[in-house]
């Protein structure tokens, strides 16, 4: 009876007992006492494989809860735990060869079915150097559609400022299209911007849309707009953006969300220099429906403009 001894040697009182017992009923109770000893071993371990099983479930489970894989158009579609970010295997793929190409490309922009789809550029030290550079850092009047100084691609609750220019003269390029969104049919047909970023791709829905004079006095800096510290801010900031917005788009906006900003030259007061159009955007979380805020979406007929266009 060594191995039974050896099992339950920290209560030795009860050892001591059940050996004597042992001794005097003979080998009968021994063949009794070797099977409830297996019989308590398989028990045993058949809690513990239980136990495992359940831990790698529940691991299967949390993970499954997290992670979502659908198949769409032949594309793989993973849709992480951040309920902002979804990632497209072939946008991934966009991105980082542009980075590897530049290494001064923090994402990507497009709204479907525009011109505008392109890489997007920041440098902290020269912040307008892509305004008049390209991809190779070569000197090109188009430039690259850029972020400001102060603006982070993918840091919640702030509001990304995006800079690039109007060029449709010419030819047509970067932020050319955004002067249709005077029109509220245009809007309705092309409300989504969408961003590519190392976390992965996101929607954002257009609500405004307005033409300004920065030389104006008590110009509406919206550029100096890119953290609210407060909820006073954003609130600031959004009546600014409602003064001027050419639509009107039902959509609740709160403290904490996160903003984007395409600004450009307007047609409007061309060759000013201080003349800008501007699209701003809401972002959406993955599975957010947007469809009937569009429908509902009308223009607003009295916008402010700037004084020389009154």
């Amino acid at each position: 009876m060594k191995i039974y001894f050896a099992i339950f040697h920290r209560s030795r009182m009860p050892m001591v007992f059940s050996i004597g017992i042992f001794r005097k009923r003979g080998r009968v109770l021994n063949k009794i006492l070797r099977a409830l000893l297996i019989v308590l071993l398989f028990s045993l371990g058949s809690i513990g494989a239980a136990l495992i099983f359940y831990g790698i479930s529940e691991d299967k489970n949390e993970i499954a809860s997290n992670e979502k894989t659908e198949t769409e158009t032949g594309k793989n579609r993973i849709i992480y735990a951040d309920p902002y970010y979804e990632i497209n295997g072939e946008d991934m793929a966009l991105l980082e060869a542009y980075k590897k190409y530049n290494p001064d490309v923090v994402g990507y922009i497009r709204i479907p079915d525009t011109i505008l789809d392109h890489p997007l550029m920041q440098t902290k030290t020269d912040e307008e150097f892509y305004l008049n550079h390209d991809l190779d850092k070569k000197y090109n009047s188009h430039g690259i559609p850029f972020l400001s100084k102060d603006s982070e691609i993918e840091k919640k609750g702030c509001n990304i400022v995006i800079y690039g220019h109007n060029i449709h003269k010419i030819s047509r390029d970067i932020f050319c299209d955004l002067a249709y969104y005077e029109d509220i049919e245009y809007y309705k047909a092309h409300p989504i911007i969408e961003t590519i970023s190392e976390s992965g791709t996101r929607k954002w829905l257009i609500f405004a849309y307005f033409i300004t004079d920065n030389s104006e006095e008590g110009a509406f800096r919206y550029s100096d707009y890119t953290r609210f510290l407060a909820a006073k801010d954003l609130d600031e900031f959004l009546q600014q953006v409602k003064d001027r917005n050419w639509l009107d788009v039902p959509v609740d906006i709160e403290y904490g969300d996160s903003l984007i900003t395409l600004s450009s030259c307007s047609n409007e007061l061309a060759g000013k220099g201080t003349n800008r159009m501007v699209v701003i955007g809401k972002l959406l979380k993955t599975d957010e429906e947007y469809t009937e805020i569009v429908e509902k979406a009308q223009k607003n007929e009295a916008p402010l403009i700037p004084e020389e266009l009154q």
